[in-house]
C-alpha cells in the first residue's frame, strides 16, 4: 500500500490507516471511532507543563518503587481507536518491548486531552 494520505482516503478509518500516515511533527493524528482527528502540535507552555508533570510522576513512581513507566505522547490503541495522550503511566511489563508503534490498552490508565478548538475531524 504506499504512503497513506488523508485527502485520498475513502471509507471508515482504522488504526492501521492512521499508523500508515506519514509522520508530521506539526500535527497529532488520533482515531476516535472511525473518524480521523487532526490537532495542531502542542505549544511551548503546554510542552513545559507536560514535561514538569512527567518529571513529577516519574519521581513519585521511582520513590514508590512502582513497576510503571511514565511516557509522553505515545500511541495508545483503544477499542474505540487510537489516541496520543500527553502522558501515559504504563505497567512496566507492558512496555518492556517496543511494540512497533503503539502501547496496548492493558498498559493501564491514560489521560487524553479532548480535541482542541483548532483540531479537524475527518469522518468516513
Amino acid at each position: 500500500m504506499g504512503v497513506a494520505s488523508f485527502t485520498h482516503h475513502h471509507g471508515p478509518w482504522t488504526v492501521a490507516d492512521v499508523l500508515a500516515l506519514p509522520e508530521d511533527r506539526s500535527v497529532r493524528y488520533e482515531l476516535l471511532g472511525e473518524s480521523l482527528v487532526m490537532s495542531p502540535a502542542p505549544g511551548l507552555r503546554h510542552q513545559r507543563a507536560s514535561y514538569r508533570l512527567h518529571v513529577a510522576l516519574d519521581a513519585a513512581a521511582q520513590a514508590a518503587e512502582a513497576p510503571v513507566e511514565v511516557l509522553e505522547a505515545v500511541n495508545v490503541t483503544l477499542p474505540s481507536g487510537l489516541v496520543v495522550p500527553d502522558i501515559v503511566v504504563a505497567d512496566a511489563g507492558a512496555t518492556a518491548e517496543d511494540a512497533s508503534a503503539s502501547t496496548p490498552t492493558r498498559c493501564g490508565r491514560s489521560r487524553s486531552r479532548p480535541p482542541s478548538p483548532g483540531s479537524t475531524r475527518r469522518s468516513p
